[in-house]
């Protein structure tokens, strides 16, 4: 969201903003034809999102010199600048702490990394404090730490839509590798493909997947409903053309059936019409209106007797025409239950 910030209309004023702006990583200016010297600042993505008012031009030059020194590697002279910096002004401290968690991070040393970054989780920022969480959850699954787990549980509770959930669930399950935790990391490389699917982290988490099953360590094979919920996220996200790989391939699947069929077919209109492949659309639009028609027919009257079987007496199961769910049977269960609340739009689809 674009942050209006109204300056002193002077040209020098001005002049100080745009410096202060480009050492905090900010995007921007943006002129505004009323009022020429008032600029409107579009917050970049990283740590330091707003320049304090009281910081000197010569101190942002300071923050402009070591994100220069950053970008070409030179760490420590990046560090020695960010260092001045805050002592020169103790209100930006705050700020340069996290981008020095950062350095610390890149250079590999995590326990530094960390104490950088608590020193910024009582900021008066908001942002600031998030990024200073965020850097301590990075810090500690570096560290091995044993709350590392429950701080980034913590912290997903709290920012469900959090951008970094990906590298952070990575970063943990690199982690369990690292340590020997085979079979948890599996399950940390699997969660993060089926719930991040058009991620880079997600093709990372599928290297080390092919990795691991390659050097003897089992990894379990995806659930129809593992499956169908898979391309329905990566449809909603992209890549398109991973999205109808996947697709294609669901629906080649003889056991793909009835309500799971039928969502399946329709991520598969939806691909062809973002793709502009419109005769497709209309097929996979006459499949499942076919799909819709054939599942609301109902059971022929004069059906035999003996097509139905009867329970057996003092079964507790009086009126159940199929068996229910075994362990091997539940995940195709669950894919067809993930889909129930689609009939209704199945119905309205055939009469279309």
């Amino acid at each position: 969201m674009t942050r209006r910030t109204h300056l002193p209309t002077t040209p020098r004023a001005a002049s100080v903003a745009v410096a202060l702006a480009a050492a905090f990583g900010l995007r921007g200016p943006v002129a505004n034809a009323d009022r020429p010297f008032a600029l409107a600042w579009c917050p970049a993505p990283v740590a330091m999102l707003v320049a304090p008012a009281s910081l000197p031009v010569s101190d942002g030059e300071l923050v402009l010199g070591a994100r220069a020194a950053w970008a070409e590697g030179d760490l420590v002279h990046a560090r020695a600048l960010l260092e001045e910096a805050a002592v020169r002004q103790p209100a930006v401290a705050d700020h340069v702490a996290v981008m020095l968690g950062e350095i610390e991070l890149e250079a590999g040393d995590p326990a530094a990394a960390r104490t950088r970054f608590e020193s910024a989780l009582e900021s008066t920022s908001p942002n600031v404090r998030l990024e200073a969480r965020v850097g301590r959850v990075r810090a500690l699954i570096d560290l091995g730490a044993r709350d590392a787990d429950r701080a980034l549980a913590e912290l997903m509770r709290e920012y469900p839509e959090l951008p970094e959930a990906e590298r952070l669930e990575l970063a943990s399950a690199t982690a369990l590798e690292r340590e020997g935790r085979l079979e948890a990391a599996v399950r940390a490389y699997v969660r993060i493909d089926l719930d991040y699917p058009g991620a880079r982290e997600a093709e990372e988490a599928r290297a080390r997947l092919a990795s691991l099953l390659e050097g003897g360590v089992e990894v379990p094979s995806y659930t129809l409903a593992q499956r169908v919920a898979r391309a329905s996220r990566l449809t909603s996200t992209g890549p398109m053309p991973s999205a109808r790989i996947v697709v294609d391939d669901l629906l080649a699947d003889p056991s793909l059936e009835g309500n799971a069929r039928r969502t399946v077919l329709r991520l598969a209109i939806r691909i062809a019409r973002t793709e502009g492949r419109f005769t497709d659309v209309d097929t996979f639009e006459r499949a499942l209106r076919e799909s819709a028609t054939k599942a609301a027919a109902p059971t022929p009257i004069d059906a035999p007797l003996d097509a139905v079987p009867a329970p057996a007496a003092g079964s507790g199961d009086a009126g159940r025409t199929t068996p229910p769910p075994t362990a091997e049977s539940a995940p195709e269960a669950t894919a067809d239950a993930a889909a129930a609340a689609e009939g209704t739009q199945d119905e309205a689809d055939a009469e279309a």
